[in-house]
């Protein structure tokens, strides 16, 4: 089977945030354990697919390698990419409902945001394989406008440039019901980190190394550039 990769900003894991998102999902993405869950009714069943790709929010959506790429050559370049990036910093983060999932979102988004986020999506794009029918065709039954349908057919994914919006997502689609209470679990649970600003330091490579396998946090790469920009405000304009 053939694994696929994705960039995605994981909090560092000697962390409280990282602990906080592993234990309320129930899965350790760097170490593979199985923290006990808080205690509200049904959170394993409410929390699977979150749990499967882990604590994190996407940067580069998972992708199966392109004929001619390796695992080592996305680690180098990745490297490369972390050393003339800059870290962002995010405003105090808030729970929200996004499209019937509950998600850790930031209260408002930066252009130094959005432009690292556009910067993974098109720099690390010549790793990306050719997007495969029935995912096109899976991601077309979620229900997307024709710009997220561009989109998905030029970078892999729908929720890229100006359609990107920051989010950790907690939660499985919820009913209106199963989202209160969740809501309210995950107010007391994230407590130490809601109203708290976050510091977008490093990337991490995370692997599912076969189909419905569970992704595995692989590397972390600190972005260690100066703060400026290397592609102004491209998310701005629509690019492709």
């Amino acid at each position: 089977m053939t694994a696929r990769y994705a960039l995605y900003y994981a909090p560092c894991p000697d962390t409280l945030f990282h602990a906080l998102g592993a234990n309320w999902l129930g899965r350790d993405a760097w170490t593979g354990a199985a923290p006990g869950q808080p205690a509200i009714a049904n959170i394993a069943g409410l929390t699977t697919e979150p749990r499967r790709y882990g604590f994190h929010a996407t940067l580069k959506a998972p992708f199966e390698l392109a004929p001619g790429k390796s695992r080592d050559d996305l680690t180098a370049f990745a490297k490369e990419f972390a050393r003339r990036q800059a870290p962002v910093m995010l405003p105090k983060l808030r729970l929200a409902a996004l499209d019937g999932f509950l998600a850790l979102v930031p209260d408002s988004e930066t252009e130094h945001l959005h432009e690292l986020a556009a910067c993974c999506v098109m720099d690390f794009d010549g790793f990306r394989g050719t997007l495969l029918p029935d995912e096109i065709q899976r991601r077309h039954r979620s229900g997307l406008s024709h710009r997220q349908g561009r989109l998905l057919l030029n970078w892999g994914y729908p929720h890229v440039l100006d359609q990107f919006r920051f989010h950790m997502t907690l939660s499985n689609k919820l009913t209106p019901a199963d989202m209160a209470s969740l809501k309210k679990g995950a107010e007391q649970h994230f407590a130490p980190v809601i109203g708290v600003p976050v510091r977008l330091d490093a990337i991490t490579i995370f692997c599912e190394a076969e189909k419905a396998a569970v992704f595995r946090a692989e590397e972390r790469f600190a972005l260690t550039g100066k703060a400026e920009t290397i592609w102004p405000e491209l998310w701005k304009l629509g690019v492709r």
